[in-house]
């Protein structure tokens, strides 16, 4: 004969412990732990939250046992933290029968795209304390602009090719009217496209903007044409929303001590007032050089680590009084070689 089954004894003498079920409303899923104390360590994922915007969600606490369990304290959200407890705290210790729940508001803001972290902790008369993780991140559109280069083009000719704009955010964005384009005697951007503008971008959309090049000099050209979104502000932003045109003449050639000059997307290189700011694909352990070149190929500028101003994560680097215009940038450290293409505005 199997042996007769003793029922757990509750925290308060009762025929069963308690238990607290978790329920998160909205979109998260149910968790019930089945533990006998309190539920288990949890968290909650707020839905990706635009910038400068407020996302609230409800989370409701169960005893779903057949005796009571008491809270006793609550430790809440800091301050400082962009996830807080909006809804009022309840007269603690707190009692809740079999059934009986307990429910708690909690507000996001996205001030970055970076995740924000918080804890809530129930503590009770049963056990180790219930700890919830809460989570969000901001969210955005982020507008991906190609850069493009014409090449073997003649004086009175005209050739096209396309500006790839990109949507590699989270949330959809405005493409406005009236992108600024620097140079509008040699490039113009195609009136058809100018016309649909605005336009809403969804996250991965891609379009194709034709761009065309006409020469009227025995010279090379160069442009930036700075798309115009509703993204909110930032440097990253700011950086990749600019498409780089570079127009080439027949036959012209960028030489670097007899090899050719490529630029490789895998390098940042950007620059801010008289530094030029780059971000390599990965930390540096070794020395590095680094060299600016004009559009002919000639060596403008050369830096090496005695020039560096900041991290070697980040390279910031002193510019000389240059000409504006396109440049390209060439960074070699240990047995690698990159090299970009950056502008420079006075």
């Amino acid at each position: 004969r199997p042996c007769p089954v003793v029922p757990a004894r509750g925290c308060d003498g009762g025929p069963r412990q308690p238990v607290l079920s978790l329920e998160q409303q909205a979109r998260f899923r149910v968790s019930n732990s089945g533990l006998t104390s309190a539920i288990a360590s949890d968290s909650l994922v707020f839905k990706p939250t635009a910038i400068n915007t407020t996302n609230c969600t409800t989370v409701t606490y169960t005893n779903t046992g057949d005796s009571n369990i008491v809270i006793t304290s609550i430790d809440i959200p800091s301050n400082t933290s962009n996830i807080k407890l909006t809804s009022n705290l309840p007269v603690l210790p707190l009692t809740l029968h079999s059934r009986d729940s307990v429910s708690f508001t909690f507000c996001f803001t996205a001030t970055t795209t970076h995740l924000a972290s918080s804890l809530f902790t129930l503590h009770t008369d049963c056990g180790a304390p219930s700890v919830f993780h809460l989570l969000g991140y901001g969210a955005s559109g982020l507008l991906q602009a190609s850069d493009t280069t014409f090449y073997g083009v003649d004086t009175g000719q005209t050739l096209c090719e396309a500006v790839t704009l990109r949507n590699s955010g989270s949330l959809p964005f405005v493409l406005e009217k009236n992108p600024i384009l620097s140079d509008t005697v040699h490039f113009t951007i195609d009136a058809g496209f100018l016309s649909s503008l605005p336009r809403t971008m969804q996250p991965g959309e891609e379009i194709k903007v034709r761009v065309c090049y006409h020469p009227t000099e025995n010279s090379n050209d160069t442009a930036l044409i700075q798309w115009k979104t509703n993204i909110p502000s930032s440097l990253e932003a700011e950086m990749k929303s600019v498409s780089r045109l570079i127009g080439m003449k027949g036959g012209t050639t960028l030489v670097v001590h007899d090899n050719h000059i490529t630029t490789d997307t895998k390098l940042k290189a950007y620059t801010i007032g008289n530094q030029l700011h780059i971000i390599p694909p990965e930390d540096m352990t070794a020395s590095f050089e680094c060299e600016l070149y004009d559009l002919l190929g000639r060596k403008v500028v050369r830096w090496d680590n005695s020039s560096l101003l900041g991290l070697k994560e980040h390279l910031v680097l002193p510019l000389p009084n240059l000409s504006s215009g396109m440049y390209i940038v060439r960074l070699k450290y240990g047995s690698k070689q990159l090299s970009s293409t950056v502008i420079l505005s006075n």
